[in-house]
């Protein structure tokens, strides 16, 4: 998978996301209670941050090696490079798991694998219709 952004995109990112973050957090903690989370695709953690600041215990990020550890907002042991256009991690043992503006990034003939994949793999609880 190519590099697509760069350390200023993320830096801008950040400025605009970290409300939405936490107010989608708050929302899904509010509907599953979960006590981990993994995040497929998760940039530099701003949503794994905003699980973590309200209460999420355990929290792993999963993404490419372009993502600028000196930028991350999570402990770097909560990140995990991975190419996800040839794997997917394994976020066996999360209550819930969000991957959020990935599989446009994916070749096409991964997106549909990889959706059906991750649900098979975490066992965890997909989103409510109002969220995808």
């Amino acid at each position: 998978m190519e590099q697509v952004y760069t350390r200023e995109f993320y830096r801008w990112n950040r400025r605009l996301s970290d409300d939405s973050a936490r107010l989608i957090a708050t929302t899904l903690i509010n509907m599953f209670e979960p006590r981990s989370i993994a995040d497929v695709g998760c940039a530099t953690g701003r949503w794994l941050r905003a699980f973590s600041d309200a209460g999420v215990a355990r929290c792993q990020g999963f993404d490419g090696k372009w993502v600028p550890l000196d930028d991350l907002l999570i402990p770097k042991a909560w990140f995990a490079t991975v190419d996800l256009s040839t794997e997917m991690p394994d976020a066996t043992g999360f209550d819930l798991a969000v991957c959020l503006e990935v599989a446009e990034h994916l070749p096409c003939d991964r997106s549909q694998w990889r959706r059906s994949a991750a649900s098979r793999k975490t066992g965890c609880r997909s989103m409510p219709r109002a969220f995808r």
